[in-house]
């Protein structure tokens, strides 16, 4: 459904913002539905994924709050998740997850 709506060139929350909260709701249901289907090998790779993508959705156009993300912990699962889809499904997300995890500014 993702794909069709996408390749339609049509927005899946169109008219939406940053500080939106149906945007934090809908990526928390997002990020929930594809831990939840995730294969168990990387299922735990997604939740850690899932987390850092959710800090910055919570974000609102902020720097977010990274404190309890480990970027090397989210790099390593993103690539994880990478290699899955590119074996499991022939799908090359290699670019995505070589920049999965933004460097934090402080």
């Amino acid at each position: 459904m993702l794909k069709q709506t996408l390749s339609a060139g049509k927005s899946i929350l169109p008219g939406i913002s940053s500080a939106d909260p149906a945007l934090l709701a809908s990526t928390q249901a997002f990020v929930a539905e594809i831990t939840a289907v995730a294969s168990g090998s990387i299922a735990t790779d997604w939740k850690m994924i899932g987390t850092a993508i959710v800090a910055l959705v919570k974000s609102a156009g902020q720097s977010p709050d990274y404190s309890a993300i480990s970027a090397p912990a989210v790099q390593k699962a993103a690539l994880a998740v990478a290699a899955d889809a590119r074996s499991s499904c022939g799908l090359d997300l290699s670019g995505a997850a070589r920049s999965a995890v933004p460097t934090p500014s402080k």
